[in-house]
Formats: C-alpha cells, structure tokens, sequence
C-alpha cells in the first residue's frame, strides 16, 4: 500500500492502483465491470495475468460481477494486451511503433468483443446500445484501415518497402 509519493500507507485510501482504477472505471462501464476492484485487477494483469483472479479476490471484487458482465470480463481479459515481459520481448522484435499498436489493436479488438459479449448476454440492445457498439466497431476499423496503408520494412522499421536496401 503506497501513495503516489511511494510512502507506505497502512489501509490508506489513495493507494495508487485503487486511484489509477478509479480514474478509468468509467470507461470499462459499458461492459458491464466499472467496479474498482475489477479494473484494479486488470491493472495487475498487465504485470501478469496470473495476478488477475488474485488481486481479485484479494479486493472481494468477486461480488461486483454478474453473470453477463463476468462473461463480458472473461473475453476482455483473453483478448487484451499480454503481460509486461511478452510487451518487452515484443518490442525487441518489432520496435516501439509496432508494439504500440498491437497493444492498441488488442485493447480494442478485447473491447469490441466484450462489448458485444456483454450485450448480447443481457440482451439489453436499445438504440444507445446499439450505436456505441457500431460506433466502436467502426472506430477500430478505420484505425486498422488506416494503418494498413503505412508499411514499413520489418527489418528497419523506417523505411518503406518500395526503396528497401534490404
């Protein structure tokens, strides 16, 4: 348990994950976990996923979850990015650029999916469903179309393939 200022707090309520999670609890509110406790242990799963069931039971987030948003939270956790050493084993492959956007890529793509999950379980499609769902499918197409269009050379990583000495 510590501040942001790294002193240790004995049950203190500005911890660090818990502030960071509070921060972007909102934005996992659409599928259906907005729960501290749950996007707290997402954050632990970016250091490792085997810390998410842990730190969840850890904060009795457990209880936060129905049954369509733990189906929800389920394919969010397969689906984004893979713990910090694979990220780090990544970007020595692929370089810096590249890593971003997978990791990007994966975020949303684990969204999208949850999203979806998420609604189809409850069965909850109204208009506003419906819209943020397409909107968001749309939002991660054109980013992928987008990017589709720079090529690089995997070799470099900052040329283009057409003028490649390679």
């Amino acid at each position: 348990n510590f501040n942001f200022r790294f002193n240790y707090i004995p049950n203190g309520t500005q911890n660090i994950l818990p502030s960071m999670a509070k921060l972007i609890a909102p934005l996992f509110c659409p599928l259906g976990f907005a729960s501290v406790g749950v996007v707290c242990s997402l954050l632990a799963g970016i250091v490792a996923k085997e810390l998410i069931l842990s730190s969840m039971v850890i904060m009795g987030a457990m209880s936060a979850l129905t049954p369509a948003s733990a189906l929800s939270f389920l394919v969010f956790c397969l689906l984004y990015s893979p713990c910090i050493s694979s990220v780090a084993v990544l970007n020595n492959f692929i370089g810096k650029k590249w890593t971003l956007f997978t990791i990007f890529a994966q975020f949303g793509i684990a969204y999208v999916l949850a999203r979806v999950v998420y609604v189809v379980a409850t069965w909850s499609f109204g208009w506003v469903d419906l819209a943020l769902t397409i909107m968001t499918i749309i939002f991660v197409v054109i980013g992928l179309k987008m990017l589709k269009h720079q090529r690089f050379c995997l070799s470099c990583h900052n040329c283009s393939q057409s003028n490649c000495k390679k």
